[in-house]
């Protein structure tokens, strides 16, 4: 018997705010889409995330679940955890320091 796994890393960078959560979504989908067993959205470049964007990896979140399988957030930058935070969503999510931290 052989199992497959696959994980999938999104790299995001800059802004992730209403402009831009269109075009974040769609991306997720995209990946999503090919079915990996993890998808990892690294958020280190992330310099601002609005409660769209949040939007948005709850989305990715729960998509990845109905599938039974993870999402993980890699790295978020300080304006990331932030909003986390304060939104009181950073328990929703697995959220790793660096790849090291993944193996």
């Amino acid at each position: 018997m052989v199992f497959s796994f696959s994980v999938k890393v999104i790299k995001s960078s800059g802004k992730i705010a209403i402009s831009e959560s269109q075009k974040f979504r769609q991306q997720i989908k995209n990946v999503v889409e090919t079915k990996p067993n993890v998808l990892v959205i690294d958020l280190k470049e992330v310099t601002f995330l609005d409660s769209i964007g949040l939007g948005v990896l709850v989305f990715a979140l729960n998509t990845m679940r109905a599938l039974g399988n993870r999402l993980v957030l890699l790295a978020p930058s300080e304006a990331v955890r932030l909003t986390l935070d304060v939104s009181n969503m950073t328990s929703m999510f697995q959220i790793y320091d660096d790849y090291e931290d993944l193996k």
